[in-house]
């Protein structure tokens, strides 16, 4: 799922670890072209070419990839958070289609508290909004142009009854049961986020026990690594003042996405981490969403959700 350091997890253990043969994305370099075919991810790009040349393995075929691995003695690992989102018939989809392109595979899913989950994800959907030349997204549409300022309420109204809403990525015992379905629940493991946070080096060992993959080496590449760290009030204050100097604004939108993220990024690191609040009238919706998502996760997964909110 979203915002469970899965960034830090593709960047330096993925991507990275000698027994793993990784089919997933590389943060700043997309997905290998064949994964991006196989998904018919057409709203993504690769740019894998920045860091293999053509003829590398990673341009072949994902048959020819699988059977690489293989004859290296690496696991094959694909890593997209998409999979995890989408109302229910869409997870079976990919479930399906995951099944049909790599047979018996093994499944891992990071949960995380749901409210403090949204919250971070509003914090990246708000960085994300700005970068944007266009509105392309459907809830997007219900807000003015970037650059502009949105409160975590705002962005729960935009969103909250779109396809891409975090309603589907909230109803995570769904997710599991789906695709037990298809590969088996032995094959499905679910990982808590706040666990992680809480005792990194035992749930990287059991991730590694799980994945069939040495430890030792994950923990290594793993130390003292950590990606997307929230940001501060100062962001935010920095983003109020260029919506409100129309000179400025302009100036915003005519340049390109990365030029856009620094120009914001620039001034964050001062402040409070931002942390808004939700009315209790979405805490309340949010609670009807997980209420059941919860006791599925309990009664069925034997996970310890007590010990963690």
């Amino acid at each position: 799922l979203p915002k469970t350091a899965t960034t830090t997890l593709q960047t330096h253990l993925f991507g990275k670890h000698s027994q793993i043969y990784y089919l997933g994305k590389l943060p700043g370099y997309g997905f290998p072209p064949s994964v991006l075919e196989l998904l018919d991810s057409s709203f993504s790009e690769s740019c894998y070419d920045k860091i293999y040349d053509p003829a590398d393995i990673h341009f072949q075929s994902i048959e020819q990839q699988l059977n690489y691995a293989g004859n290296h003695g690496q696991i094959s690992l694909l890593s997209k958070e998409g999979l995890a989102g989408g109302p229910p018939e869409q997870k079976r989809l990919y479930a399906e289609l995951l099944k049909n392109t790599f047979g018996n595979c093994r499944a891992l899913l990071f949960i995380r508290e749901p409210v403090s989950f949204l919250k971070s994800y509003y914090v990246q959907s708000l960085k994300g909004f700005q970068k944007r030349s266009s509105n392309g997204s459907k809830w997007m549409q219900k807000l003015p142009a970037a650059p502009h300022f949105f409160d975590v309420n705002e962005w729960m109204m935009a969103r909250w009854e779109t396809k891409s809403s975090p309603r589907n990525i909230l109803k995570y015992a769904e997710t599991a049961n789906i695709y037990a379905e298809f590969f088996g629940k032995n094959n499905v493991k679910i990982f808590i986020f706040e666990e992680f946070v809480r005792r990194p080096n035992e749930v990287i060992t059991d991730l590694c026990r799980y994945m069939e993959i040495d430890s030792a080496e994950a923990l290594a590449l793993l130390h003292g690594k950590r990606e997307n760290n929230r940001y501060t009030t100062s962001y935010i204050e920095n983003l109020k003042r260029l919506e409100n100097c129309p000179e400025q604004a302009s100036t915003f939108r005519s340049l390109n996405t990365e030029q856009r993220g620094s120009f914001l990024e620039a001034a964050d690191g001062q402040g409070e981490k931002i942390d808004q609040q939700l009315t209790d009238t979405w805490l309340e919706k949010i609670h009807e969403v997980t209420r059941e998502q919860n006791r599925r996760l309990v009664k069925e997964w034997d996970m310890p959700l007590a010990d963690y909110g």
